[in-house]
């Protein structure tokens, strides 16, 4: 029985559903949201900025996930070095598409070829990447903030809702802007 896209997207919610009473921590639906993010992007078609951003967003989050298991710091800034270390492991792999760059006109004027009368070329992918990582440390920032203010959290999942929100606007927002 060959099942239509709409059953398989069903059937991977429902599953993401029933397993998501087990766990408690949010870190790990989280890793697993933000990375399936990615899949979905690059299946329904998105541009390689978007995909940029759910891969950049999963290398933070992947990265929070395992500094915030580790119960004693061993050493400075640790968590910021496994952070930092998982989204620069996780966004290499992009290095492995072919390069898109696009170009930046900053022409404010000064002497040509200066800073500000310059084109600057970017990679899309990186773009994504960047920009994604941004919006999943942003995310966690807001989720704590909400969590502080409030003194709990107002929705069950507040912090994979808020993550997955967020990387989802970065990635519509690259896929309008840059594509």
């Amino acid at each position: 029985m060959l099942l239509t896209r709409a059953q398989k997207v069903g059937a991977v919610g429902t599953g993401l559903i029933s397993i998501s009473s087990m766990v408690h921590a949010h870190c790990p639906i989280c890793a697993l949201a933000v990375g399936a993010g990615a899949v979905a992007a690059q299946y329904y078609g998105m541009g390689i900025p978007a995909i940029g951003a759910f891969v950049g967003g999963t290398g933070v989050v992947m990265g929070v996930m395992v500094a915030n298991r580790i119960p004693k710091e061993y050493m400075p800034h640790q968590k910021a070095l496994i952070v930092g270390s998982s989204f620069i492991l996780t966004a290499l792999a992009m290095n492995a598409l072919p390069p898109e760059p696009f170009m930046i006109p900053v022409l404010w004027g000064g002497d040509a070829g200066g800073l500000f009368n310059k084109v600057y070329w970017l990679d899309k992918a990186w773009v994504g990447i960047a920009l994604g990582g941004f919006a999943a440390l942003a995310a966690n920032h807001v989720h704590g903030f909400i969590k502080k203010r409030a003194g709990r959290s107002l929705v069950p999942f507040q912090g994979v809702i808020a993550t997955v929100l967020l990387i989802a606007l970065t990635a519509g927002l690259l896929q309008w802007v840059i594509v």
